[in-house]
């Protein structure tokens, strides 16, 4: 899982697809404020609890629960509309396509598509927590022990990706990567 240089969130669905996650705007966030707030105070009170964080299994069912099945549906079609998933092509090239549309054409299943809703929707709530959205924002953010960033935009970042996966694979470079 990591974070670009631009607050893109980038992780592995699954061994041959990935996600880039936009940042929501600002706008958008002002528009659903409350739940978002509401939505950051239920994580934080079941990490202090001790209560399990499924952060891939129930984020979808606690924005529905605080927002409603109207608004929960807002939010959620303003993700999938800034979410692009990458698909490996017979290990040369990955060709980003929306995540909607991957569901459609079955390069996702279900399973895969609600657990990266799920992961999306948690750490689009995790990130406006950090009041500077530039590299020292960035720096702070990723002290926390299972995130990781690249300094590469996300296009950058595939291209890169492929060429260190191919290289791990001959024992020349280690994966710079994982989660």
């Amino acid at each position: 899982m990591f974070f670009d240089k631009h607050f893109n969130l980038i992780f592995d669905i699954n061994d041959d697809v990935e996600t880039c996650v936009k940042p929501i705007t600002r706008k958008f966030f002002e528009k659903y404020y409350k739940i978002f707030s509401e939505l950051a105070g239920r994580f934080n009170n079941q990490v202090n609890s001790d209560e399990c964080l499924l952060y891939d299994k129930t984020p979808i069912l606690d924005l529905k629960d605080i927002a409603g099945e109207e608004k929960s549906r807002e939010i959620i079609d303003e993700i999938v509309r800034i979410t692009l998933i990458s698909c490996s092509k017979s290990q040369k090239v990955k060709e980003p396509i929306p995540i909607d549309i991957a569901l459609k054409k079955n390069i996702l299943d279900e399973d895969d598509y609600s657990k990266a809703l799920n992961v999306i929707v948690f750490f689009t709530v995790l990130l406006l927590i950090i009041p500077n959205k530039d590299e020292q924002g960035l720096n702070s953010f990723l002290k926390q022990a299972l995130i990781r960033s690249t300094s590469l935009p996300y296009t950058d970042y595939l291209k890169s990706s492929e060429i260190s996966k191919k290289e791990e694979i001959t024992g020349r470079k280690t994966k710079i990567f994982s989660l």
